[in-house]
């Protein structure tokens, strides 16, 4: 068995032994950390910066995304126009010279945006039936196939003498608005 005194000296040796392995232990275990640390630090900056750029890309591809929505809706809104005119152009009577053909639109909006067209046609009627062709010239805009399903009204806006030098007595000027239905 062993004495007193030599238990306090294993005690002298071992206890600062094995204080000194924990402390070293522990040391090494900080450094470790410390090292992972610094790893995902850089990690962060990189990830960081791929975020950013991740959310950079993310708000371009949102914007372009709706001007691409923005161009779809410009263009399933649009009327193609050749049908219209060329049905305009089997309606007109030779007693009815057109002028002036405009086709003003406009943005309505509201919960559901929508293009509003107005087909305005000035021309110049000759002869006794100046007012009967004019008015039939609405009328079949409106029932012509060309504007079925696409056209609201058609009415003679403006209807007047024709006041110019050379005009004939019964020569009238008038004015023909076309409303379309709105295309959302």
């Amino acid at each position: 068995m062993l004495s007193p005194k030599s238990l306090v000296r294993i005690a002298i040796i071992v206890l600062p032994t094995v204080f000194g392995l924990v402390l070293a232990g522990a040391a090494y275990d900080t450094w470790q950390l410390s090292t992972q640390r610094k790893e995902l630090e850089e990690r962060l900056k990189t990830t960081g910066a791929r975020e950013q750029e991740a959310k950079k890309l993310q708000e371009m591809v949102q914007e372009n995304e709706n001007i691409a929505a923005k161009l779809k809706w410009w263009h399933d809104t649009q009327l193609d126009w050749a049908e219209q005119l060329v049905g305009i152009q089997k309606l007109v009577p030779p007693t009815i010279q057109l002028q002036l053909l405009s086709i003003p639109q406009k943005i309505a909006k509201g919960a559901t945006p929508a293009r509003e067209f107005t087909m305005i046609i000035q021309g110049k009627a000759v002869g006794l039936h100046a007012n009967a062709n004019v008015k039939r010239l609405a009328a079949d805009i409106l029932k012509a196939p060309e504007f079925k399903g696409i056209l609201e009204s058609s009415d003679v806006t403006s209807f007047s003498r024709d006041m110019s030098q050379k005009a004939d007595p019964n020569d009238r000027l008038f004015k023909i608005e076309c409303k379309f239905k709105p295309r959302t």
